[in-house]
């Protein structure tokens, strides 16, 4: 699995910050109806339901560290002050206060209804400022809470138009960088869908993406095409330098410039990069030395974008992509040992690979060749939706005192494979468990409760069918959901350690935190309380009647939260077995009414778990 490192630095798009405006004004509560108070009237804009007023006039006043003690509205100010120190000047502290604001949106005050745009706004800051602090601090162990924090804020503060096209980004750039063309194509195509909700705003959070893909992808051109037909108005950076971003003007004058030569628009590019030069504060900007160089080499530069030809991305040489994308226009003073002096070199994004067939006679399937999703409604795709019972194995390899053992699991499930009822053009597949047979491990059966286990959460995830060289295949995305505890929107952060976390749930109702599993070796019982994330991403082709494959999800663990014997109290380290063939899947048709008590094919109820000794 690659790392983060390199996987998630694109969505850092045209600077870190969120758009602005100094007029002060609370949220109304995302309807989507507000107005800004700027002056820049009623323009699409303006109108436009961004957070476009910041909490904060200034940096300035005197503010804990611990936000959490203070109440609401200034719960949220104080977050926001730590935010913008953070991204600006107390570069060390950026892990510390991704933390702060972290423990701000799990605040009671937070969860309050009217509270609810506030804390979408701090889990937007949490994702914004661990993009940073990944790019610029190389902190890879934030990496994993990034997209979750910006989902919840989404979720929170449904009437940021902004906050879906920083989702897309990452998705993009994860698909690029990890050469899934089906994942690109649908991200990108549903990035452009929406980018005019918000104009130039959302224009500039998606094209510092889009514009390093590969020209036969065409997305290099659409981003030109918006650019040239819209202008940066409705937001205070787009005139003037602001006390959130001090070097707007050059730095987005050099975003520009940096786009126009990915084209081969020489002339674009050097009025933008003379513009840069010539922005108010520029005399003072940090990385006017790198741009007066690339100013200077700008045929150099042009001919490595031509260099590159149609099949090669350029992503990671967008300078927004590197170690100072967000202090660019953020900050101040920058730290003097990471600000270059001369351009940055064009080059091929690693293991470049062609985006179509006549790139390459060996370039193996293309978007096209492997399908874009398929319609619901499609006449090959409506006969494999409705209800099926389903048999999922997995491995894993644990190390116990005995040495290391292979720990299988046998998960029984009715799946639901149907459209979602606010987009039917989209898939959905609907997982409950009936069954878990946990294995032994070291001489110990394993075993939840069957009724427990019909009362754990329902995993929704989005799915498609798609052709592939000719051939049906259904693929879920990955989705997680948490056991014995409520991992919120943010499902990939770490587990809760005890059981006095908040997020842990005594979801079996027996007065022990967690999920009970029951352990059991001749004859006597014990009783381990855990907390466990469960994840699945399904890839399944037709087989007969049947739908058959393998379950991919690279996440999913589990914490020990107590047990009724200290013996038990412990995680032992575990490992995904690597055999494919150990991570099986098996869906079978049954009526639509079928429940988990019905006696079906691939439905067999695991054996309850033994008494108490």
């Amino acid at each position: 699995m690659k790392t983060f490192a390199t996987l998630a630095v694109a969505a850092l798009i045209g600077g870190c910050g969120t758009p602005e405006n100094e007029t002060p004004r609370p949220p109304t509560g995302g309807t989507g109806d507000e107005r800004d108070s700027g002056d820049a009237g009623e323009s699409p804009q303006a109108a436009c339901p961004l957070w476009t007023t910041p909490m904060l006039a200034d940096l300035t006043g005197t503010w804990p560290e611990d936000c959490t003690t203070l109440p609401a509205p200034a719960i949220f100010e104080c977050g926001e002050y730590w935010l913008w120190t953070g991204l600006q000047t107390r570069f060390d502290e950026r892990p510390a206060i991704v933390s702060r604001l972290a423990a701000i949106a799990a605040t009671p005050v937070a969860a309050l209804p009217e509270n609810r745009e506030w804390a979408g706004r701090i889990e937007a800051y949490r994702g914004m400022l661990s993009m940073a602090t990944l790019l610029e601090n190389d902190a890879q162990a934030l990496a994993a809470g990034i997209l979750p924090a910006l989902e919840n804020a989404a979720r929170l503060a449904p009437g940021n138009a902004n906050l879906p096209l920083w989702m897309d980004t990452m998705e993009i750039a994860l698909a690029w960088l990890s050469r899934d063309r089906e994942r690109l194509q649908i991200a990108a195509d549903r990035a452009f869908s929406r980018v005019g909700d918000c104009g130039f705003v959302n224009l500039i959070t998606l094209g510092g993406t889009t514009i390093g893909l590969p020209l036969d992808t065409g997305y290099p051109e659409r981003t030109i095409e918006l650019l040239d037909a819209w202008h940066c108005e409705g937001a205070d950076f787009c005139t003037r330098n602001t006390w959130r971003a001090p070097y707007a003007r050059p730095g987005l004058s050099y975003q520009l410039a940096e786009a126009y030569a990915r084209v081969g628009n020489a002339e674009r590019a050097r009025s933008y990069l003379d513009d840069a030069l010539a922005a108010p504060g520029a005399d003072t900007w940090a990385f006017r030395p790198m741009v007066q160089d690339t100013r200077d080499h700008l045929d150099e530069v042009l001919a490595e974008y031509a260099a590159l030809g149609r099949h090669r991305g350029a992503f990671l040489s967008a300078f927004s992509n590197t170690a100072n994308g967000c202090v660019f226009c953020h900050a101040p003073h920058p730290p003097a040992a990471a600000v270059p002096t001369h351009r940055i070199p064009v080059v091929p994004d690693p293991e470049p690979e062609p985006m179509d067939a006549s790139a390459s006679p060996d370039a193996g399937p293309t978007v096209d060749d492997a399908g874009a999703p398929l319609s619901p409604n499609d006449p090959d795709v409506t006969p494999w939706l409705g209800t099926w019972a389903m048999e999922l194995h997995d491995a894993r390899t644990t190390t116990t005192p005995l040495g290391e053992q292979v720990l299988p699991t046998t998960t029984w499930a009715l799946v639901q494979i149907v459209r979602r009822e606010t987009d039917p053009e989209v898939l959905e597949m609907r997982t409950t468990r009936c069954a878990v047979d946990m294995g032994q491990t070291a001489g110990l059966a394993l075993s939840v409760d069957p009724d427990v286990v019909r009362t754990l959460a329902t995993m929704v995830a989005p799915a498609a069918f798609r052709r592939v060289q000719a051939e049906l295949v259904l693929r879920q995305q990955e989705t997680c959901v948490g056991l014995g505890y409520d991992p919120g929107d943010t499902p990939l952060e770490a587990l809760p350690e005890t059981g006095d976390d908040p997020r842990v749930r005594d979801v079996d109702a027996d007065g022990h935190p967690g999920l009970t599993v029951t352990l059991s070796a001749t004859g006597v019982a014990y009783h381990m309380y855990v907390a466990q994330r469960a994840c699945q991403a399904l890839e399944l082709r037709p087989s007969g009647e049947a739908l058959s494959g393998l379950d991919t999800a690279e996440h999913g663990d589990q914490r020990v939260l107590g047990a009724d014997n200290a013996v038990f109290a412990t995680n032992l380290p575990s490992r995904r077995v690597d055999d494919p063939s150990a991570h099986a899947v098996r869906l079978v048709r049954v009526p639509d009414d079928a429940t988990c008590d019905d006696d079906l094919p691939g439905l067999r109820p695991a054996p309850s778990p033994p008494s108490g000794p």
